[in-house]
């Protein structure tokens, strides 16, 4: 139920939901600024699943066969 629940609650939220014309800029390219996009407790959420450093580090050279991936590069890890 609790994972439903969860579930249910991912499915209504939108990181744009709290955009307002003023978040929206142009220079020195369109992008936008929303502070505070998702509920505090997705956030806690995300940062209590998210992986430590040295995990990742872990995972990777687990996926490879030669040293740990350069810092700043783009590095796939694969889903469980």
């Amino acid at each position: 139920a609790a994972c439903e629940e969860v579930h249910a609650l991912h499915a209504r939220l939108n990181i744009l939901q709290k955009v307002r014309s003023e978040d929206v800029k142009m220079t020195p390219y369109p992008h936008v600024i929303v502070k505070e996009a998702l509920p505090w407790d997705v956030y806690e959420q995300l940062a209590a699943a998210y992986p430590d450093d040295d995990s990742i580090v872990e995972i990777a050279q687990g996926q490879t066969k030669g040293p740990a991936p350069a810092q700043n590069k783009r590095f796939d890890i694969k889903g469980a």
